[in-house]
């Protein structure tokens, strides 16, 4: 089983041959806390592409930054994406996949983000405040209320599901199993929205 300080010594060393790309996946049998190795990432200077699977982010240091990182891919990660981004002056494109924070909450800040793609999250709240996002891909599983909230004033092409249980919304014997949304920024196409609902059980209607 790799420790934190064998997996922290290997980011530092790869760190200093300073990539242009870098990529890292550990099995989920080494992991530390849960199924994820803890890590402190250091400091990407000259990184473009960051690839990470199977980590949690314990910390991002003061001073650390990624400043011309464009696109951040995380992978069944978890820890605290808001420091993360903060440290990010460049990204475009942010992948999230199979993830898990420290709060069911999906937040995310970027000045400079232009596409965000997330497949797929639990989540109770969601806040995304990019105002240069052109492209969004976001499946969302919704346990019982979801609270939204998405500032991206030039978005172009959407693309926005939510699954629902079957304790979420209900309107007599049904319920409300999936909603959702595309909008393309093609001339003559317009929005299509996409609901789709379910008889509740009998004998569930019944109790």
């Amino acid at each position: 089983m790799a420790s934190t300080a064998q997996v922290n010594s290997f980011l530092s060393a790869a760190a200093e041959l300073e990539p242009k790309e870098f990529v890292t996946s550990f099995p989920s049998s080494f992991g530390l806390l849960g199924r994820s190795i803890i890590i402190d990432l250091p400091c990407f200077r000259h990184t473009t592409y960051i690839m990470l699977d199977h980590v949690y982010i314990r910390s991002v240091a003061v001073g650390v930054e990624f400043p011309v990182l464009e696109t951040l891919s995380l992978l069944h990660c978890n820890g605290n994406l808001e420091a993360l981004l903060s440290c990010c002056p460049r990204l475009c494109t942010l992948l999230l996949s199979g993830i898990l924070f420290d709060t069911c909450d999906l937040r995310v800040n970027s000045p400079s983000l232009q596409e965000l793609v997330v497949n797929p999250f639990s989540t109770e709240h969601v806040n995304i405040v990019a105002p240069m996002l052109k492209k969004m891909e976001i499946l969302l599983t919704v346990m019982l209320e979801v609270n939204i909230s998405v500032l991206a004033p030039i978005m172009e092409n959407v693309w926005w599901y939510c699954c629902y249980t079957e304790e979420s919304i209900v309107f007599g014997p049904w319920y409300l199993e999936l909603l959702g949304l595309q909008v393309a920024d093609r001339q003559g196409q317009l929005p299509l929205l996409h609901i789709r609902a379910s008889v509740v059980s009998p004998l569930s209607y019944l109790i």
